[in-house]
């Protein structure tokens, strides 16, 4: 086996990688053991899938899937396939990092050649798969019976094996592959259902192709394949659409509710009906378990049905607040039931909870289950919210935000409230007084509409007695002002043999100060009563911003949260939104922010205590240490303390301000090392990285006093030789982040940003057993809106979570963290200046004129989270 150890970039040219040969015919033999860095530090590719890819000398793309992956750390090791060996020739090759059939990131090329050797001729071809890889993948997933991981990639399988079977590959090999892959569901869905229900009612028995079912958002999707035996949940179906009456009026499915987690259950009891005065009757029956569910939820209800156990035919019992029957259903009638707000769908029973609530003044559930069974059955509660809860939604986050703000479209629904007055006849209203006029009769209903909207239809049933029909009118002192019957005919309403239909546009043309609206109802349709609203809006236009809603949600990557925050006690710092975020821009997208001491962008840091400062961004939550230090922590020591890192660093306005802040502290501090800057001696070099100073000796027109030109490298002693005027130091601070962190570099060497910082802490503790070592976790780029496309901030951002990450748990080796890109303004604290906003206006702009390099109030921040850092090391001294 010829090992070829090689280290690749995702960022930089891979100028040193060399020219790797590999001969043809060495079959299994060339294995590529490569580490994967970006930005000079390891890059980390969890979760991801790697591919070995290489075009061929005919400009053909091969690739094969890497299965030896130490994502620990970022090593990979590949066995050269034949087919990467077909010509001899330099062929040009990377590796490609991919979730699903999305390259999330890839190498940069690098090129091996191939030497002649005996091999017979593989005809080229630009297949996306290994063949073996193909069948591995498919029998792997046949196994499970989970085709979910296969579905992405199923249309370029289906594509690729025609390919292959033109090719010299073995043709027993590619008609095994083409019979799995005939067997596999579909790629691309059919049909959008709004739940699983509708999707199993329709196709009971499964189906080969995938289908996707919406969330109880109704407007995530999810892919659903069928594996033989069900309907198996599969990825998230990115761009999906609204479906056909997947938003009604006045829902908006949010949520779905374990049911059976608030019932009551009593176990060997059986329904055996009701007494005189409506309570149910329950008797011994160890073979059967009795479930009540309560109607306490928004929504819908799903309730899997199971026949009772023989003897028992009551399956179901509704009951009111007083836990009196309202009606019961034997298992017969319920398989018939054709009352409103009850429907068999699927073996299941749906019930409109706020419907039945309503209009049967329904409470709970009491249902049969036969003991044996109880492991099948279900209850689930889809919730739903009132679309005018979505004019607090922030649509902001959106890539397709809508037109109109959202509490516009939520007013083109103009929801209404209504409410049954059961038992209550309306007669009309007192003229004097404008009061509405009931009379007490258990044969009558009124329905009682609350801020009727100004346009669409409303169909209700028609009252069993026509004749004594009554409308009234209400206006907004809750003063009725008209009585219409049902036989005058206005234009408003119209009925038909079974319903009447309330046109809400000509109701408040014709009367516009309706607010109010009472219909009275003969009892008798009181089972049966229904509601149904059109056309307040068209669901195309209202909707069509939501089609993507996952699009811009935070994950746990875009977040960069401090394992903790010093704070000396007294004094104030801060932790600024937008510096937690990654691939995310805080004031260009607003995104939502809770905190506890939040100040606009903000949480503002104060106590004389530790204590936790809980974040949620985005709606991710965090929490984050704030560790208190005392004022006299450290009184009476004398430290010398070297700084050491970029330009930040060596800025008299940083150095000069921590000064200050020791010069008044019980901490004496002697700053030390060759460099000054405001009359205060560093180690800080602008532009360089940290590589740089490890392995250059003069760049950006500084030297390196640690420069040893014979070795040519970073030396102590030779430090110390040459300066003999500066002490051992006691405390160090590190800081390189702005800057590519090997930057002047060009004989080859590297490493990564923690790698050097762990090879100097070596050297400083070679001379100081007892070093104090302080990591500086470094800002990014200003926030001002010229420098909003710079995309060398996330790669900062990047960089400083992996160096969190690297050194967080360190203390023990007496490591400590200075978390200053926290505490930054990244607008007020940078440097700016007003400009005209053109050349003709007399209106100014501010613009940011230094992306990197903070003004005087951010040098003072740095400086005091700096003074922090290091008081929170030396109390643990």
């Amino acid at each position: 086996m010829t090992e070829h150890f090689i280290t690749l970039s995702t960022t930089e040219p891979n100028n040193y990688v060399g020219l790797l040969k590999m001969r043809q015919g060495d079959t299994n033999t060339q294995e590529i053991e490569a580490t994967i860095t970006a930005n000079g530090q390891l890059f980390k590719f969890d979760r991801l899938s790697v591919f070995f890819n290489a075009v061929l000398p005919n400009g053909n793309v091969i690739r094969d899937k890497v299965t030896e992956v130490n994502y620990v750390n970022s090593k990979l090791n590949y066995v050269v396939a034949d087919s990467f060996l077909q010509d001899v020739a330099q062929v040009t090759a990377w590796f490609s990092f991919e979730n699903g059939e999305k390259i999330i990131d890839s190498t940069k090329n690098f090129q091996y050649s191939v030497i002649g050797g005996w091999k017979e001729c593989i005809p080229q071809g630009n297949y996306i798969y290994e063949l073996s890889e193909i069948q591995r993948e498919i029998e792997e997933i046949i196994g499970n019976k989970d085709f979910t991981s296969l579905l992405s990639k199923l249309m370029y399988f289906n594509s690729k094996v025609d390919f292959l079977g033109q090719q010299k590959a073995d043709k027993t090999d590619v008609a095994k592959v083409e019979d799995m892959v005939s067997k596999m569901p579909s790629a691309t869905p059919k049909e959008t259902f709004n739940n699983l229900s509708k999707l199993k009612e329709k196709y009971p028995s499964g189906s080969t192709s995938a289908m996707v079912v919406l969330e109880s958002d109704g407007v995530t999707g999810y892919v659903y394949l069928w594996n033989g035996s069900e309907w198996k949940k599969g990825a998230l179906y990115q761009g999906l659409g609204l479906v056909e009456k997947s938003v009604t009026f006045d829902k908006l499915y949010v949520d779905s509710f374990d049911a059976l987690s608030t019932a009551n259950v009593f176990g060997g009891k059986g329904i055996v009906g009701n007494d005189g005065d409506k309570n149910i009757i329950l008797t011994d029956e160890p073979n059967s378990t009795v479930y009540r569910i309560p109607l306490d939820q928004t929504g819908f209800m799903n309730i899997k049905l199971i026949e009772p156990v023989v003897g028992y035919h009551q399956s179901i019992f509704v009951v009111d607040k007083n836990n009196k029957m309202v009606f019961r259903s034997t298992w017969n009638q319920l398989q018939q039931i054709s009352r409103g707000g009850w429907k068999i769908a699927n073996n299941s029973l749906e019930v409109d909870i706020e419907l039945v609530r309503q209009v049967d003044l329904a409470d709970a559930i009491y249902i049969n289950i036969p003991t044996s069974r109880i492991n099948e059955f279900k209850a689930e509660t889809i919730e739903n919210i009132d679309l005018a809860d979505l004019k607090y939604l922030d649509l902001r986050n959106y890539k397709n935000p809508p037109s109109e703000s959202l509490g516009s479209l939520s007013d083109k629904y103009m929801p209404f409230e209504s409410e049954k007055l059961l038992n209550k006849r309306l007669i009309g209203y007192v003229p004097e007084t404008g009061e509405v006029s009931f009379e007490n009769d258990s044969s009558w209903m009124t329905f009682k509409i609350i801020n009727v909207p100004n346009k669409g239809t409303l169909t209700l049933p028609k009252s069993s007695i026509t004749s004594d029909q009554l409308f009234v009118l209400e206006d907004s002192d809750q003063v009725c002002f008209n009585h219409i019957y049902h036989s005058n005919k206005e234009p408003w309403f119209n009925v038909s043999e079974t319903s009447m239909t309330i046109s809400f546009t000509d109701l408040i043309r014709m009367y516009p100060r309706t607010v109010t609206l009472y219909v009275g109802f003969k009892k008798a349709d009181d089972e049966n009563f229904f509601s149904e609203a059109k056309n307040i809006a068209q669901l195309s236009d209202v909707f069509k911003w939501a089609e993507d809603p996952n699009q811009d949600k935070l994950t746990e990557y875009n977040l960069n949260f401090p394992p903790y925050v010093p704070l000396v006690a007294g004094k104030e710092s801060y932790i600024y939104f937008d510096n937690l975020l990654i691939d995310k821009n805080f004031y260009v997208q607003s995104i939502p922010a809770i905190a506890r001491n939040r100040r606009e962008d903000k949480v503002v840091l104060s106590g004389i205590s530790n204590y936790t400062q809980s974040i949620n961004i985005g709606g991710v939550s965090g929490n984050i240490p704030i560790k208190s230090i005392s004022e006299s922590a450290g009184a009476g020591k004398n430290l010398k303390v070297m700084v050491i890192g970029e330009s930040t660093s060596e800025d008299g306005r940083f150095m000069t301000n921590l000064k200050n802040f020791f010069d008044s502290d019980v901490v004496n501090i002697d700053f030390i090392g060759t460099r000054t800057s405001g009359g205060v001696r560093h180690e800080a070099r602008s532009g360089w990285g940290s590589g740089t100073l490890r392995y250059i000796g003069k760049a950006n027109n500084a030297t390196n006093s640690f420069w040893n030109p014979e070795i040519r490298e970073f030396d102590l002693d030779y430090y110390f030789s040459q300066h003999s005027d500066v002490p051992i130091p006691d405390v160090i601070l590190l800081n390189f982040g702005i800057n590519e962190v090997n930057r002047y570099v060009t004989d080859g060497r590297s490493g990564t940003q923690s790698e050097h910082y762990d090879f100097f802490i070596r050297e400083f503790r070679k001379k100081n057993p007892n070093l104090i070592s302080i990591i500086g976790l470094s800002h990014s780029f200003s926030r001002w809106s010229n420098y909003w496309m710079e995309s060398e901030r996330d790669n900062i951002m990047k960089r400083t979570k992996q160096t969190i990450e690297d050194f967080k748990d360190r203390e023990s080796e007496r490591i400590f963290l200075n978390p200053w890109y926290v505490c930054l303004d990244m607008r007020w604290d940078f440097q700016y200046s007003e400009i005209k906003s053109n050349q003709f206006s007399e209106k100014t702009s501010i613009v940011g004129t230094d992306g990197v390099h903070p003004a005087e109030s951010g040098y003072k921040n740095m400086a005091l989270m700096s003074y922090f850092a290091i008081k929170n090391a030396v109390s643990k001294q």
